[in-house]
């Protein structure tokens, strides 16, 4: 988004989500508070994830301000980065309200939100791994193949609704990741490499690193959905682009004296940012919240969405590739079987 002022997305229309359950991760903050609002406005029982324990009961607290009486619940902490801690609050999760091994809790969307941009690439975690690819895309893909059984037992249940949603963005255009998984570095040590180096080059590579990572987030959808669909399962994958919003990602973008001010007067700072055309996180939430909740997005499975009702035409050709989309899925799943070994 740019340019001068533009008309605030207008509320998606959600059907009543009673009965249904909502995963969001990173709802302590930005979009995902927001989504998690949202939801429960309409009715969703809404499981908030984030990295802590203090995170997430503060998300929880925040959504039942936002609507009293909601039905919300505290996911186990998730650390993106600590793929066991992922895999124990996947299991708490399908574990949970009658759920088991065997039959897994019905979780009808799961919302694949948290994230970073244009961090610093430092070795992150305890595999080292270049963290934009590690926190944005396998983190979340190692969340959602834990918690795919349930959402197949949602779409086959008494709804019939199975959703993924992944929190992308349009600087996917930016990515280099066909020349990363040809030379078979999706750990990204080129980029952790540059930033080693220092200079222009490390804060080129912090943009390429989350472009990578959103590209990803786009392929593993669009791959998810192929794979649902030939399996007959009824779940529905889509990709999302909120806009480019004001949310705590921006502390590693702006220099601090900016962050300071944005802190001092953040109303101010939003009116300002809202005339260049920078969206406020509720404003952001309106497409990912319609790709969750809105019954009629089923019919844009595997799309790319920037405006709720249609699917985004003009993606770059290797993010609506679906051998890269294969390739992405294989490498993404040896990585993870290996960091799990």
């Amino acid at each position: 988004a740019g340019g001068a002022a533009r008309a605030a997305p207008a509320p998606p229309a959600v059907a009543d989500g009673a009965g249904r359950t909502a995963l969001v991760t990173g709802a302590n903050s930005g979009i995902g508070l927001e989504a998690a609002r949202a939801l429960a406005r309409a009715n969703w029982r809404v499981v908030c994830a984030a990295r802590s324990d203090a995170a997430v009961e503060a998300a929880a607290a925040a959504v039942l301000a936002a609507a009293p009486g909601a039905d919300v619940e505290c996911a186990a902490p998730m650390d993106l980065l600590d793929l066991a801690q992922v895999r124990e609050a996947a299991l708490a999760f399908s574990n949970s309200a009658g759920g088991s091994d065997a039959s897994p809790r019905p979780l009808h969307a799961l919302v694949l939100n948290a994230g970073i941009m244009a961090a610093p690439c430092t070795p992150a975690g305890v595999h080292g791994l270049e963290p934009h690819m590690a926190v944005n895309h396998l983190g979340h893909v190692a969340l959602a193949k834990q918690l795919l059984p349930g959402v197949r037992a949602a779409a086959a249940g008494e709804h019939a609704y199975g959703r993924v949603v992944s929190v992308s963005s349009l600087a996917c255009a930016l990515n280099g990741l066909r020349e990363r998984l040809e030379a078979g570095d999706l750990r990204g040590e080129a980029l952790m490499d540059s930033e080693r180096r220092g200079g222009l080059g490390a804060q080129g590579s912090r943009w390429r690193a989350y472009a990578d990572s959103k590209a990803a987030n786009a392929l593993f959808v669009a791959n998810l959905a192929r794979r649902e669909a030939a399996a007959g399962t009824g779940v529905t994958a889509l990709a999302v682009h909120p806009g480019v919003v004001s949310t705590n990602l921006i502390r590693y973008v702006l220099p601090e004296s900016a962050l300071a001010s944005m802190q001092a007067d953040p109303e101010k700072s939003q009116a300002a940012a809202s005339l260049l055309g920078v969206r406020t996180p509720a404003e952001g939430a309106v497409p990912v919240v319609w790709c969750a909740a809105a019954d009629e997005a089923a019919a844009l499975n595997g799309g790319f969405v920037v405006t709720p009702g249609e699917v985004f035409a003009n993606l770059p050709s290797d993010v609506r590739d679906p051998v890269l989309a294969a390739k992405l899925w294989e490498d993404s799943t040896a990585l993870l079987g290996q960091m799990a070994a």
